[in-house]
C-alpha cells in the first residue's frame, strides 16, 4: 500500500514542478545569482548603476518566492498523505524510501517523455 501512495505521490508532484517549470526557475535563479556576482566582482564600480542592482535583485526575489511556494506545496502534500499514514513519512525519510521515490520519478519521467514522443 505504501508503495502505490509513493507513486502516485511522485506523480502528483512530478506534475505539479513539470506544470510550474521548476527547474527552469532554478536555473534562472542561478544565472541571476551569477549576474548579481559579476556585477559587483567588476573593476569598474563606477559603472555599476543601481538601477542594474534592484532589477537583479527584484527578478532574484520573486524567482526565489515561486521556488519556496512550490517548495511549500510539495511539503503540504507530503504532510497530507502523511496524516493519513503515520508509516508513510517514515518511509520516505528512510534510504528504502529514497530509492523508491527516485526509481518512480526516474521510470515515470522515462514514460511520459516517451509517451509525449509518439504524440
Amino acid at each position: 500500500m505504501i508503495l502505490i501512495k509513493s507513486f502516485f505521490l511522485v506523480l502528483i508532484i512530478y506534475e505539479i514542478l513539470k506544470y510550474f517549470k521548476f527547474f527552469k526557475l532554478l536555473k534562472k535563479n542561478i544565472d541571476i545569482y551569477n549576474k548579481l556576482i559579476e556585477l559587483f566582482y567588476k573593476k569598474d564600480h563606477e559603472k555599476i548603476t543601481k538601477e542594474q542592482v534592484i532589477k537583479y535583485s527584484k527578478d532574484l526575489f520573486y524567482n526565489s518566492i515561486k521556488i519556496f511556494l512550490l517548495l511549500c506545496i510539495v511539503i503540504a502534500i507530503i504532510y497530507i498523505v502523511g496524516i493519513f499514514d503515520d508509516g508513510f513519512v517514515y518511509f520516505i525519510l528512510t534510504f528504502k524510501g529514497f530509492i523508491v521515490l527516485s526509481t518512480f520519478y526516474i521510470v515515470y519521467s522515462i514514460i511520459r517523455k516517451y509517451i509525449n514522443d509518439k504524440l
